[in-house]
């Protein structure tokens, strides 16, 4: 009888560990996808404002495209889109340091 009820306790403590590290597993996880989610959202702002520079208007056989003009624009745009990726990586460390010193 105290060999079953040994085992019962271990089984318990084993179900609850196991439930313990999926949890954490699965925190990580949906963490992981959430940032990236975040991470892509910035990109796509950033690269339709991108698109917008880009002379789309019809040209005729024979007619040449003036020369691209928007490189500072781009440029600027680029450099905008490291910004914000940086800053969420930022406040995401941020975040992740203040929800590990309450624990």
């Amino acid at each position: 009888m105290r060999a079953e009820a040994e085992s019962l306790v271990a089984e318990a403590q084993l179900s609850n560990i196991t439930r313990e590290k999926l949890k954490a597993a699965f925190t990580y996880q949906f963490d992981a996808l959430k940032e990236h989610s975040e991470k892509l959202a910035i990109i796509a702002g950033f690269g339709k404002h991108l698109l917008e520079l880009v002379d789309d208007t019809p040209v005729t056989p024979g007619e040449t495209r003036e020369a691209y003009d928007g490189y500072e624009a781009s440029k600027a745009y680029v450099f905008n889109l490291h910004q914000e990726v940086f800053l969420l990586e930022f406040r995401l460390l941020i975040s992740d340091q203040q929800h590990h010193s309450r624990l």
